[in-house]
């Protein structure tokens, strides 16, 4: 769904099938929209195995979340979420509005701005895990599957007087690396 990987940006190149599913609306740009139109994918891949191609493939999947606009599901925001009464709604508009007003923001305002993106994340590893359970349920997703995920950038929320992730700060390039592989015993690097 990231307009910057739409046709044209190149990422298109080399693979059989590109599509970008986002565009305008609120339901078309969230991690649930990303793994419905997924699946909508693995029921085609999945009827093509039955008839016996069974060719590897390579799925990339980019999320938006967690990134402004921070709008969780209701079910993910926190009781401290939603009895915020402050000038800020978790949209880049409302976050923009305040930094030009020049108005310090508030311990209230950073900790419903980190609350919201808390439930974003709590909200995409949700979709994360109905999208595991929908490809295993699809035969797609097996002792043969290998899985990475990482993240283009961190978000900054106050820390060094900034937001969102424009600076190299710690904040921003301090970024997870999962990778699940068949055989891999678990193991941390910090």
């Amino acid at each position: 769904t990231n307009p910057f990987l739409s046709a044209g940006s190149g990422l298109e190149v080399g693979f059989d099938v590109h599509e970008f599913v986002g565009g305008p609306g609120r339901d078309v740009d969230t991690a649930g929209w990303v793994v419905d139109q997924t699946f909508r994918w693995g029921r085609a891949l999945a009827a093509e195995r039955e008839r016996g191609n069974r060719n590897p493939y390579f799925l990339y999947l980019h999320f938006m979340e967690p990134h402004l606009d921070y709008r969780p599901p209701r079910e993910f925001w926190s009781e401290e979420a939603l009895a915020y009464d402050g000038p800020l709604d978790g949209s880049s508009r409302k976050l923009h509005r305040k930094i030009r007003s020049g108005t310090p923001f508030s311990a209230q305002d950073l900790a419903f701005l980190h609350a919201v993106y808390r439930g974003e994340v709590a909200s995409l590893d949700s979709e994360l895990r109905r999208l595991e359970a929908g490809l295993r349920e699809l035969g797609l997703w097996n002792e043969e599957t290998i899985f990475v995920l990482t993240a283009d950038h961190g978000e900054q929320i106050g820390e060094h007087g900034e937001f969102e992730h424009g600076h190299v700060h710690v904040e921003n390039v301090h970024v997870p690396l999962l990778i699940g592989a068949p055989g891999a015993p678990p193991h941390a690097v910090q």
